[in-house]
């Protein structure tokens, strides 16, 4: 009887001990594969994510970090990449009283021209731009990110869309372009004879081959001058561009290869006393330092408009330029000078 039970209870033995075993296999097995299930998804997700950027797109999608900007103040817009052989473009619709600038390339500041298609290059999908309101408080600008494929000359994508750049310097109720002023010495509702005075265009010196054309035009405003005053002659970067056949200054956002290059200064007076003659330094794109001859002084708030014009533009890329004036008994001359930056296109 006894020697009949000892095979069952050592049966029941090795059943309980190999049920154990494969319970402890599947809870391993079980261990094993969630520890594995993440990075299996992770490489998933991955390589998912690998085939949707690589594949081309066929929209472009805007990003602007602030629909409001204030003017003067920079903010930014993102895009996203297509994944194509060429280049993104930037174009703005011309607006009477706004100009903006792009911190492009590099960290160069350069215009932007209204009403043209300006290449930003294939890798770009960021830019930096600063826009400015003269004329109205409010005042919308509407632009558009394109996509010019590799060999074309034409925008093959493109996004418009628009900010709004708020100046609050401008009264609310009326822009700059609605003031009217009564001049000094007219009663209103009166009509007073007044002798507006002629302008002059400053003649030319003929000019030898090479050496840069510098066109002169002085704005009188019949200021005084105080005897006891001061003199602060000031310098302010107005436009870049290029020269036509007749020596009309076109303004453009870059400067092409072939072209008379060209750029355009102001020199104020600021200060209450005529200054005495003055001179300027030019440093133009293609690294060519130009020393101007005399300039007659300037009265109080006389300011004259400098172009210089250039047949030498330099490399292609970003080319710096600028002017320095030097004027004796100056006051101010943390105001003397300006630098700027241009791209030269082939």
């Amino acid at each position: 009887m006894t020697n009949t039970q000892q095979p069952s209870n050592t049966m029941k033995v090795l059943a309980v001990t190999g049920f154990t075993a494969v319970i402890a296999l599947l809870v391993w097995l079980a261990i094993t594969l969630v520890a594995a299930l993440p990075s299996a998804f992770s490489s998933l997700a991955s390589i998912a994510e690998g085939l949707q950027q690589a594949r081309p797109h066929a929209e472009i999608v805007i990003a602007n970090n602030n629909s409001i900007v204030n003017n003067g103040e920079s903010f930014t817009v993102t895009w996203t990449n297509l994944n194509r052989n060429g280049v993104y473009t930037l174009y703005y619709e011309c607006v009477d009283g706004v100009a903006i600038d792009m911190r492009y390339p590099a960290n160069y500041t350069t215009p932007v021209p209204c009403g043209e298609v300006v290449k930003l290059g294939s890798e770009v999908t960021s830019l930096e731009l600063v826009a400015r309101s003269e004329k109205k408080r409010f005042i919308d600008v509407a632009y558009q990110i394109g996509f010019m494929p590799a060999g074309g000359d034409e925008v093959a994508y493109q996004t418009e869309t628009a900010f709004t750049v708020v100046n609050v310097n401008i009264p609310q109720s009326q822009s700059v372009e609605d003031t009217t002023e009564t001049p000094a010495g007219e009663v209103a509702g009166e009509t007073t004879d007044t002798t507006e005075e002629e302008e002059t265009t400053p003649a030319t010196t003929p000019l030898t081959p090479g050496e840069p054309e510098v066109i002169a035009t002085e704005i009188f405003e019949l200021p005084t001058s105080d005897p006891d005053g001061f003199v602060d002659l000031a310098v302010k970067y107005v436009s870049v561009g290029r020269l036509a056949s007749n020596n009309q200054f076109i303004p453009g956002g870059v400067i092409a290869e072939g072209t008379r290059g060209a750029f355009q200064f102001e020199v104020r007076n600021l200060g209450t006393k005529t200054s005495e003659d003055w001179t300027f330094e030019a440093e133009l794109t293609s690294g060519t330092i130009y020393e101007s001859k005399k300039q007659e002084g300037l009265l109080p708030n006389e300011y004259t408009l400098i172009t210089i014009g250039f047949d030498t533009v330099g490399d292609t890329g970003a080319q710096s330029f600028g002017a320095e004036i030097d004027v004796p008994g100056d006051r101010n001359a943390s105001n003397n000078s300006f630098s700027w930056a241009v791209n030269i296109v082939d």
